[in-house]
Formats: structure tokens, sequence, C-alpha cells
């Protein structure tokens, strides 16, 4: 005896959400912790070896590095912005917390911005549209308190 079973559409596309989100969540942290250990190896080889922070940086290709690190500074918000959007609530969300990273992400980005670094200034900007649009889902989304 076979059962079928059924799913609601709104169920589905929750589901299908979910595990967007974890896929995504996984890939940012996959990207981040090769990232960073390949960074620290060559950091530390180097200064065994006695070179300066400038060849350290030439050696592993810093501004590359810089780039895949602001991308997932980028990608950070993606999982939070897709399960507002797949499930329409934002009553466990601190808007304050978002409102910090914004602030943050300006800074930065105008630092990246006057000092003529692009990763930092493009990444940094990016990201802080990121931060405006969980922002203006948590809001869109808030009931209102009775």
């Amino acid at each position: 005896m076979t059962r079928e079973l059924e799913i609601s559409p709104e169920q589905l596309g929750r589901n299908i959400g979910k595990g967007l989100s974890r896929l995504i969540r996984a890939f940012w942290i996959m990207i981040g912790v090769i990232a960073t250990g390949v960074a620290v190896s060559c950091v530390i080889v180097a200064n065994q070896q006695g070179l300066s922070r400038e060849q350290i940086a030439d050696m592993i290709g810093w501004e590359h590095v810089f780039w895949v690190v602001g991308m997932i500074n980028v990608g950070a918000m993606l999982p939070q912005i897709v399960r507002l959007i797949i499930t329409e609530k934002s009553k466990d969300i601190a808007p304050t917390m978002i409102w910090v990273y914004l602030g943050t992400q300006i800074g930065f980005g105008l630092q990246g911005y006057f000092t003529r670094q692009p990763a930092q200034a493009w990444t940094m900007g990016i990201s802080a549209a990121m931060s405006v649009l969980t922002l203006a889902l948590i809001y869109k989304y808030r009931k209102p308190r009775a």
C-alpha cells in the first residue's frame, strides 16, 4: 500500500528556502575557512623567513584574498534575507544589530574610498546595501504591537 504525500505550495517553498539557506551558509563558511587557513599559513611561513608585511601581501596575493573575504562579508546576510522572505516573520531579529552593522559597513566603505582601496570600498558598500535590504524586510514583516 502506497501513500501519496501531499504538500502545499507554501510548504514546498519554505522547504526549498530552508535548504537553499543552509546551502548558502555552508558554502560561505567553507570559503571563509579555506581563505583564512591559506592566509594564516602563508603569513606564518613568511614571518619565519623574515619577510616584511608588504612582501607577505605580495606573496599571498592579498588584494585577491581581500576581495574573496569581502564577498564573504557580502554573502553573510543572504541566509537571513532568504529566511525573512520565505517566512515573512521578523519577530526574533534585533534591528539594532543590523543598524550597527550598517554603520560599521558605511564607515569601512568610506575608509576604502578615501584610501583608494576599491575592494574594501565596493564590498563594504554592497554589504551596506544588503543590510538596508535586511532592515527593509524586518520592518516590512514586523507585526505592530497591540
